[in-house]
């Protein structure tokens, strides 16, 4: 019996950059109060028919922008689930910091960095690797695990050593990277062939070599899909998306992935315990 679900909640797709590999496409939804916390009910009572834990990651859009975060993440707390926020770090603040350390159900904040600071902003827009390195900085001061991601393509598969360094530096947790999936402003030619994402993984396996020497305080995931392919050792990868991995997106929609865009139903309509037993997806 599965003891631990992973959500990734979709709380708006409003967001304040407009990034050029980024799988969406539209910017308007921004949810209801009373429809957020009705699917977070639902997540809540899932788990406990399972009688098991739920961690949820939430994001966007750029769950920042939402004037809803916070209320949820008070429900997050009083439901006794964990949970994990992914952003893109320009609108981290020192209030916003500081009322995220005073969640103890807090896992880690997800910054993504792109690259130096020419190739960040050639991606998400001139000044936002700054931005984002100085929300690095303020989620560092006030003691929250930080974890910074990579989303390789052509554009800046060059810059894996610099962006780790840059995360040692910054004293970030955690760093992992995963490709750019070709849908939405993601332009294909951008995608690495197999032998550039062979290459890349090889040198992600020689920054993960840096994990276990004195003073090297990020470490490197190498976990996955595919990338033990360049010889990196934490495992093979093991996607459980539809079993005990899912998506609920900006429009409520139920999802295996957010990179499996197959609807399964959708939870203003329907109950996510009666898909997850029925639905023939």
């Amino acid at each position: 019996m599965i003891q631990n679900f992973l959500f990734q909640w979709h709380i708006t797709n409003q967001c304040n950059l407009r990034c050029s590999h980024c799988y969406q496409t539209d910017y308007a939804q921004d949810l209801k109060l009373e429809t957020l916390l009705s699917v977070l009910e639902q997540l809540n009572q899932f788990r406990k028919y399972w009688n098991a834990r739920a961690h949820i990651n939430l994001t966007g859009g750029e769950p920042l922008v939402s004037r809803n975060l916070f209320p949820v993440l008070d429900a997050v707390t009083e439901s006794g689930m964990t949970f994990s926020l992914l952003t893109n770090g320009t609108l981290l603040r020192k209030e916003t910091a500081q009322k995220f350390s005073e969640y103890q159900n807090l896992k880690y904040i997800q910054v993504s960095l792109d690259g130096n600071r020419e190739i960040h902003d050639q991606i998400r827009g001139k000044g936002n690797f700054d931005k984002a390195v100085s929300g690095i900085r303020m989620l560092k001061k006030y003691r929250i695990p930080v974890s910074v991601s990579f989303t390789v393509s052509r554009v800046n598969q060059h810059c894996l050593h610099e962006v780790c360094e840059i995360c040692r530096k910054e004293k970030a947790d955690y760093f992992w990277t995963d490709r750019m999936i070709p849908f939405g402003h993601a332009d294909r030619k951008n995608c690495l062939s197999l032998e550039e994402f062979r290459q890349f993984v090889s040198e992600l396996a020689k920054e993960a070599q840096q994990n276990h020497k004195l003073f090297r305080r990020t470490f490197v995931k190498t976990g996955r899909a595919l990338q033990f392919l360049g010889g990196c050792s934490q495992g093979i990868y093991h996607c459980e998306a539809g079993d005990s991995f899912f998506t609920i997106d900006e429009h409520c929609n139920l999802l295996p992935c957010r990179r499996m865009p197959i609807v399964i139903g959708n939870l203003q309509k329907e109950n996510l315990l009666d898909l997850y037993l029925n639905s023939e997806i």
